[in-house]
């Protein structure tokens, strides 16, 4: 499945539009603090200003495994099972880490557990040796019944999406609520991770678009509208509305709003294409479940039929066999 048949369905022209506010969609993220980046890794002090963990609640996994990814000591959180959270790292001293956990009102937990408008909150206490944490969490509802949690610190999160507690969809969501959250080095991560994963020119847009809202000047508006350009080279629909977004808006370009508007309409034809391109890929695919229905089923016939006679009448249902 192309990675932009995820995309369409209001992510490509809404909830992945990187040209809306920021603060459209929000996930109602911590205020920023100055306390300084963790950089715990196996070996030492990270070498990526982001810090990744594949978490792991109540020893469920891969059903209640999590994606988490911090800047400084403010981060957003994933899990397989659709929920997601904002993280704040409260304490760290090398050996150990608490970690308070706050699910925006929206989120399944939030609305399952507390309800009324309000949020889940609970703090994550783990004991760190090499790339692993191990530990507790406590629900402030219920403080004295706590569950366990447990993480691994990996350099490069979903560099293998087999290996990823996330779908592919699910990646795209992450990286669009980073932006949203102001993470954009958390977003670049993920972007980054997609055309390892054979989807180039998808994850060269996603990444033009991360650039673009990390506000880093010349230079990296420069980069940004190179990766758009890449991408629309190759004929994605979101590599095309990027770079129409670029070029209405002159982001690392001068500012063409015509052809910024002719990319765009070129976007919305591609993305009809890609459309019907995946419904007749699935209609190609053969209806394995019909297949080994009507396998049973002839099996079934073949128990009942004796084979000691010769079944050449074509009226006798066992003909044949």
């Amino acid at each position: 499945m192309r990675l932009s048949a995820l995309l369409i369905g209001g992510l490509t022209m809404a909830l992945v539009n990187p040209f809306a506010s920021p603060q459209q969609n929000a996930t109602s993220p911590p205020k920023p603090s100055n306390a300084p980046a963790p950089g715990i890794t196996s070996s030492g002090p990270a070498a990526s200003p982001v810090l990744a963990m594949y978490e792991c609640d109540q020893k469920k996994c891969p059903q209640l495994a999590g994606l988490w990814l911090f800047e400084g000591n403010r981060g957003i959180a994933m899990w397989h099972v659709g929920e997601w959270a904002d993280l704040t790292i409260k304490q760290y001293d090398g050996a150990h880490i608490v970690i308070d956990r706050v699910d925006p009102p929206e989120a399944p937990a939030s609305k399952n557990f507390v309800g009324n408008g309000g949020s889940l909150r609970m703090q994550y206490t783990g004991a760190i040796t090499g790339n692993r944490i191990e530990g507790s969490a406590v629900w402030d509802k219920a403080p004295k019944q706590p569950t366990t949690w447990s993480a691994s610190i990996t350099p490069i999160p979903c560099d293998l999406w087999q290996l990823c507690p996330l779908t592919g969809e699910q990646l795209v969501n992450f990286g669009v609520a980073a932006i949203h959250a102001k993470l954009y080095d958390a977003a670049l991560q993920i972007f980054k991770t997609f055309p390892h994963n054979g989807y180039l020119a998808e994850g060269e847009a996603l990444e033009a678009a991360a650039l673009y809202w990390k506000k880093g000047g010349p230079a990296v508006d420069a980069e940004a509208f190179q990766l758009a350009q890449l991408s629309a080279d190759q004929n994605s629909s979101l590599g095309l509305f990027v770079l129409g977004k670029f070029y209405q808006e002159g982001v690392g370009t001068k500012a063409n709003p015509q052809l910024g508007n002719e990319l765009l309409r070129k976007s919305q034809k591609r993305e009809a294409e890609e459309k019907a391109e995946e419904a007749a890929a699935r209609s190609r695919q053969p209806n394995y479940g019909a297949i080994i229905g009507s396998l049973v089923d002839w099996l079934d016939e073949d128990r009942k039929c004796p084979s000691t006679e010769a079944h050449i009448n074509p009226r006798d249902p066992c003909y044949g066999r």
